[in-house]
C-alpha cells in the first residue's frame, strides 16, 4: 500500500512539473519572452511581380486619314527604341496585325522598316532607320508616316520634337507646310491637322 501511494505521489509530482504555469489573469510580456517571429519589429516583405510592360499612346491612321491614339503595351524596361518599334509593329508583329483590323486602322509605316536607335538629347528625339521603308512611300504615304512617329514620340515625357535619321544621316522632314531642312526637329505642331 505504501508503494502504492508512493508511485501516486512521484506521478502527480512528475504532471505538476511539466505543466505550463497558469497566470490567474491576462500580462504583458517582454519582448524577450516571446518566441523568434512574434516580435513586434519584425517585418514582412512580399516582392511585387514586375510589370510586363507599359502602356503608352501609339497613333495610327483612320479611315479618314487622321491619326488616332491607341494604347499599346511596351515591354519593360521603356525606351523611346521600343516606343518607336511597337509603332511599327516589330515587337509582336501578329497582335499588331490584329490590332489594325480590330480597331480598323492602318499604318503608313513599312513593316520591314527597321529602327537602328531613337535617342532623346534635350528633349528632341533622334530616331536613326535603315534604308528600307519610309523611302519607298508616296509623299502623302510618307507625311502621314512620319506624322505617327513625331505623334507617338512626343506623347512620352521626355520628347518635344524628332529628328529623322537613314543610316545616320538626317534627313529633311515633310510638313504640313514646308518640309524641313533636316536640322529642325519637328513636332506635332508641324502636323496639327492630322491629329
Amino acid at each position: 500500500m505504501r508503494r502504492a501511494a508512493a508511485a501516486i505521489v512521484t506521478a502527480g509530482l512528475l504532471l505538476a512539473s511539466c505543466g505550463v504555469p497558469v497566470d490567474r489573469q491576462p500580462r504583458a510580456l517582454d519582448e524577450t519572452e516571446l518566441p523568434s517571429g512574434l516580435s513586434s519589429t519584425t517585418t514582412t516583405t512580399v516582392d511585387q511581380p514586375e510589370p510586363a510592360g507599359v502602356e503608352v499612346d501609339i497613333f495610327l491612321v483612320g479611315e479618314d486619314d487622321l491619326l488616332v491614339p491607341v494604347k499599346q503595351e511596351v515591354p519593360v524596361p521603356v525606351d523611346t527604341k521600343s516606343v518607336i518599334e511597337t509603332l511599327i509593329g516589330s515587337a509582336d508583329a501578329d497582335s499588331f496585325a490584329e490590332l489594325l483590323a480590330d480597331e480598323r486602322l492602318r499604318t503608313e509605316i513599312p513593316a520591314d522598316t527597321v529602327v537602328i536607335d531613337a535617342v532623346a538629347d534635350g528633349g528632341v528625339l533622334t530616331v536613326n532607320l535603315g534604308p528600307e521603308g519610309l523611302a519607298t512611300l508616296e509623299p502623302e504615304q510618307q507625311l502621314l508616316a512620319i506624322a505617327q512617329m513625331v505623334f507617338t514620340a512626343t506623347g512620352l515625357e521626355s520628347v518635344d520634337g524628332v529628328l529623322l535619321a537613314i543610316d545616320g544621316e538626317l534627313r529633311p522632314l515633310p510638313t504640313l507646310g514646308e518640309p524641313t531642312e533636316g536640322q529642325r526637329p519637328v513636332t506635332r505642331e508641324d502636323y496639327a491637322n492630322l491629329g
